[in-house]
């Protein structure tokens, strides 16, 4: 008979919103007492899941590059705003109306 999954607590996402992009997801899991699997699960439901580079853009000029906590900082906005931010349709709504101040665009993977 297979066990149920242990529920996640308050402080076990805090902890993988604030490590997750400082530590490995091996590190994490050891440090959660849970694995791997589990670990890049629950981020992903917490929409902490890839560690990507995004690029701020002012025009054709860049402005600053790093992770959405990164440019969340920068901007003041919230880590969630700068995921929607950078989506396709955002990006092309704002070109539309000429009310773009800035761009956020997707880059690359951050290697672990």
């Amino acid at each position: 008979m297979q066990k149920s999954p242990k529920p996640w607590t308050n402080e076990e996402d805090k902890l993988i919103d604030e490590l997750y992009y400082e530590i490995s997801n091996e590190e994490l899991a050891k440090k959660l007492g849970r694995t791997v699997g589990s670990v890049k699960m629950r981020a992903s439901t917490l929409f902490v899941t890839e560690k990507i580079v995004y690029a701020l853009y002012k025009g054709d000029e860049l402005i600053d590059e790093g992770t959405a906590e990164e440019l969340a900082d920068t901007l003041g906005i919230t880590t969630r705003s700068v995921y929607v931010y950078a989506t396709k349709s955002r990006v092309e709504k704002a070109k539309k109306s000429g009310k773009q101040r800035y761009a956020i665009k997707v880059g690359g993977h951050i290697d672990d």
